[in-house]
């Protein structure tokens, strides 16, 4: 029987706090992230250790140093709202944006509004047909650019998962059927 496995996991724990700081294990791919949490004076989601301003103070976005050979892989993590910034930095109604990428498959953008909010869970089935990287990246609002762009939505506890191949789920539900069969 073949299972899904983690293929990486990063809780950003493990990673010095910093503004303007890439966590170990990913490059940047544009502008700059912060790594914020625990122990500093953007603790948005107390108790959640550390975790990434996916906006830094330039839009910023980050990719796995690790990449994904061609194929389905199942992607989890939590996504907080900017939740305003510190002091009020950014006060503006306008949802914060971020796009999610795996290899060469379609992206997905996440809408989270820029208020106080619960951390959401998120998750994803990304195929890819070239070895690639996972991707997140902060994107700017062409509707209204008023907001600060140091504030963006958090990151944490991302995990990548294989998934199954399809034949191996073929050969098992045919298996299945030969034993009821048989019974």
């Amino acid at each position: 029987l073949s299972r899904a496995s983690v293929l990486f996991s990063d809780d950003f724990n493990g990673d010095a706090t910093g503004l303007s700081t890439t966590p170990s294990g990913w490059t940047l791919t544009q502008g700059n992230v912060d790594i914020i949490g625990t122990g500093t004076p953007y603790d948005y989601y107390s108790g959640n250790g550390h975790y990434i301003d996916l906006n830094g103070s330039t839009y910023g976005g980050i990719a796995t140093v690790q990449t994904f050979n061609p194929g389905t892989y199942f992607v989890t993590f939590n996504l907080g709202s900017s939740v305003g910034g510190a002091g009020g930095v950014d006060t503006a109604s306008t949802p914060k944006l971020t796009e999610v990428c795996l290899g060469n498959s379609s992206c997905v953008t996440i809408s989270l509004p820029s208020t106080p909010a619960d951390w959401t869970s998120q998750a994803f089935s990304f195929t890819t047909t070239v070895v690639g990287s996972l991707s997140f990246a902060s994107l700017k609002d062409n509707s209204n650019t008023s907001f600060a762009q140091d504030v963006g939505n958090i990151l944490d506890n991302v995990v990548v998962n294989s998934t199954p191949l399809p034949s191996t789920w073929t050969m098992l539900i045919a298996g299945f059927a030969g034993l009821g069969f048989f019974a």
